[in-house]
């Protein structure tokens, strides 16, 4: 379901309304702490005024007398009395250890000097904090004073000395309260210590503070409307200039990009000129949005073509590519099809043979038949280069070498009569190496000749591979009337002849080193009681192991052939 959008206007005007909302709230906060904590400040130095009066009226000396007098009184009752502080006798005894002439006059002096500062009280006590409760020593009340010894509950959940800690601390910090018929109460407190700075209680200070509040109520009342009349307006003024600068520019710019994404697809001739026409003159980044609009559509039209163009491009290369895969197809089966498809079945040997194309048509081959009863031909060679042109040459060369090898003569006379028929009209140059035995199944003997081909593994006597460095002529197809030579080698029952391409030897590990006639060898010779095909399998694993997912650059071939005699 597509989410309902608001507009761009809606948005900004409820910004600068709650922005503007945000200012007037803070402006008030601002002047009414302001004023807070200055008239707090007043009413604290008016309470502590009055406190200093009435200590220098009565005398510091009896002060401290009485605060030693009652807590010694307070503490020399038992609790279940203390407690009962409205009895009879906790009043009567009250009254008769500590309400005496002089007790009387400092009270009377204190109420003076309450009516005198303007408080509403003052009051003298010590904290009993094991029972949460505070001792009245004093108290200048105008009607039904505390005894001396009364007490009054404070807050059980902590200190009661800390309650007044924030108080004694702050020079403007009250203790509000409000009465149902005292009103608004601020209450400060002094410490009141002997001569020696021993804590002996706190003087507690109660002014009313009702024109307090009343003159945070006018302040509130008279003071609103002139900020909010300036804040309306400022906002009416601010919302007409960011709908002339913004909400209506980027709306135009909206709007065309709705029309430039609804358009037809644009031809190769057409341009287009949404954005161009829009009109925009703020002198800001939303013109420069608009330019950068202008030249997106622009480069739009241009890239439109540039893909058109390669998409046509790609369309004939993917044609190609499809044709050239299904001639490489073909090639690769018809390569695949002029390949022997299994080995004589003569009990006297066993052969096996494979083929790696390094791409999907490689230049590498191999070739096995009997000439006569009495004699195997083996091939393998390695045609330069690698698809269409090298599997083509491939097979020339194999139907040569089969055809002069099925007429008769030694290998070195097979080699020289496909050379020269290779190099006949050879334009391109291409060349195979080739090595051609032919076995004497009877004898084991083997006459072999090599056109440039690589060094064949062949067992001695104790059943180890060893290279065998034969004589190398030149390859076949560059030059005509060359000359090969035989050699010969003999097969006891239990001999191996391995021959393969370069691509074994050549093949390339993660480090860029080769695997090396050296590293086949003993590969050879760890496999070398398998047969044929198994120990082709393990020699491709090896190689496989060795390169480690490097690309293979060469076609890899290999012709494993036991000989078990007669």
């Amino acid at each position: 379901m597509k989410r309902k959008k608001r507009s761009l206007q809606r948005t900004v005007i409820i910004a600068v309304l709650f922005g503007n909302v945000f200012l007037i709230m803070s402006f008030f906060t601002f002047i009414f702490l302001q004023q807070f904590f200055l008239l707090q400040q007043h009413y604290k130095d008016s309470a502590r005024n009055g406190i200093s009066f009435a200590i220098s009226r009565i005398g510091r000396d009896y002060l401290e007398g009485v605060f030693s007098d009652v807590k010694d009184f307070y503490y020399s009752l038992p609790e279940e009395l203390r407690e009962d502080q409205y009895s009879d006798e906790f009043i009567q005894r009250s009254a008769s250890a500590l309400v005496d002439e002089k007790y009387r006059e400092a009270r009377n002096i204190l109420s003076e000097c309450r009516e005198i500062s303007g408080l509403y009280n003052i009051m003298l006590f010590f904290p009993d904090e094991e029972s949460n409760r505070i001792v009245i020593v004093f108290d200048a009340s105008a009607e039904d004073p505390f005894l001396p010894g009364s007490w009054i509950d404070t807050n059980p959940s902590g200190n009661t000395s800390k309650m007044f800690r924030k108080i004694l601390e702050s020079d403007w910090r009250l203790s509000l309260a409000y009465g149902k018929y005292t009103g608004w109460l601020g209450s400060d407190f002094q410490e009141f210590r002997s001569a020696d700075g021993e804590l002996l209680g706190y003087v507690n200070a109660d002014i009313q503070m009702n024109d307090f509040m009343q003159r945070i109520t006018r302040l509130m009342t008279y003071a609103a409307p002139v900020p909010i009349i300036f804040m309306s307006f400022f906002a009416t003024l601010i919302s007409g200039q960011l709908k002339r600068s913004i909400v209506e520019p980027v709306n135009s710019l909206a709007e065309a990009a709705r029309k430039y994404t609804a358009r037809d697809k644009v031809s190769d001739e057409e341009e287009t000129d949404f954005f161009s026409s829009v009109q925009v003159s703020t002198g800001d980044e939303i013109e420069e949005l608009r330019d950068t609009m202008v030249e997106m559509e622009q480069n739009v039209a241009q890239t439109m073509k540039r893909i058109r163009r390669v998409t046509q491009e790609q369309e004939e290369m993917k044609r190609k590519q499809e044709l050239l895969s299904t001639e490489l197809n073909i090639a690769k089966d018809i390569q695949r099809s002029s390949l022997p498809v299994s080995a004589p079945d003569r009990p006297e040997f066993r052969l096996f043979a494979s083929t790696t194309p390094a791409k999907e048509v490689g230049g590498d081959f191999y070739d096995y038949f009997m000439v006569d009863e009495d004699h195997l031909g083996l091939v393998i060679a390695d045609v330069s280069g690698k698809g269409i042109p090298a599997a083509l040459f491939m097979m020339t060369s194999k139907m040569i070498i089969q055809y002069r090898f099925k007429q008769g003569g030694t290998p070195a006379e097979v080699l020289a009569d496909t050379n020269d028929r290779l190099s006949d009209g050879n334009d391109n140059a291409m060349f195979v190496t080739v090595w051609l035995g032919l076995l004497t199944v009877s004898t084991g003997e083997v006459i072999a000749a090599s056109a440039g081909h690589e060094y064949p593994m062949i067992t001695d006597e104790n059943g180890e591979f060893r290279l065998f460095e034969d004589p190398h002529g030149m390859v076949c197809g560059l030059m005509p009337d060359l000359t090969y030579e035989n050699y010969t080698f003999r097969l006891n029952k239990g001999s191996r002849l391995f021959v393969y391409t370069d691509g074994v030897a050549e093949a390339t590990g993660k480090q860029e080193e080769l695997f090396g006639t050296g590293r086949l060898e003993a590969a050879l010779n760890r496999y070398k009681e398998l047969s044929p095909e198994d120990l082709i399998l393990q020699i491709g694993s090896e190689l496989s192991t060795f390169s480690d997912g490097t690309e293979q650059f060469d076609d890899i071939t290999m012709l494993c052939l036991k000989y078990d005699g007669p």
